[in-house]
């Protein structure tokens, strides 16, 4: 499998998933407790999945922001939204009504789904996945990919929406 070699000579395997592959499966719990299952959109809804590096990750939050500030537009291109966080989940929920998120923060504990992913940032202590969007369509093939390795304003709604719109 690749991996990208960091500058600090770490080894991340963040192409383990890439378009044209069927988005994996998972079950984690919302902010309140509920379970979200993302084979119960499989075959009805397109999919976003958005990974945020962690509760203060300023990128993410204005990525989670634009998120929110399209998504009417997004829902109108038959598509759910779901963004996955390592924290824990009052901290989640914090941020989803700071933000007004209308779209559920998923906990994912000991950072699961992100290896299974091949997101974790082995630079991070506490098992942060690097921030990365996935597109996906009604039969779960991922369409569009983007990792922000740099942690730069990297990720932009208006590819993801283009991206929507092929599908």
């Amino acid at each position: 499998m690749p991996h990208v070699m960091l500058k600090e000579g770490r080894m991340d395997d963040v192409d383990r998933i890439r378009i044209g592959f069927m988005l994996p499966n998972f079950t984690l719990k919302d902010s309140s407790g509920q379970e979200v299952r993302l084979a119960d959109f499989w075959g009805k809804k397109n999919v976003i999945v958005f990974f945020l590096d962690d509760y203060g990750c300023k990128e993410c939050t204005n990525f989670l922001s634009n998120l929110q500030n399209k998504f009417q537009e997004i829902t109108r291109q038959d598509t759910v939204v779901f963004a996955i966080g390592i924290d824990h989940p009052r901290f989640l929920e914090k941020l989803r009504q700071k933000l007004n998120l209308e779209f559920p923060l998923l906990y994912d504990q000991n950072s699961v789904v992100t290896k299974l992913y091949g997101l974790l940032n082995t630079g991070s202590a506490k098992g942060a996945p690097h921030p990365t969007v996935f597109v996906a369509d009604k039969e779960r093939v991922i369409r569009y990919k983007k990792v922000n390795m740099s942690h730069k304003n990297d990720l932009q709604v208006e590819e993801i929406i283009e991206s929507l719109k092929k599908l």
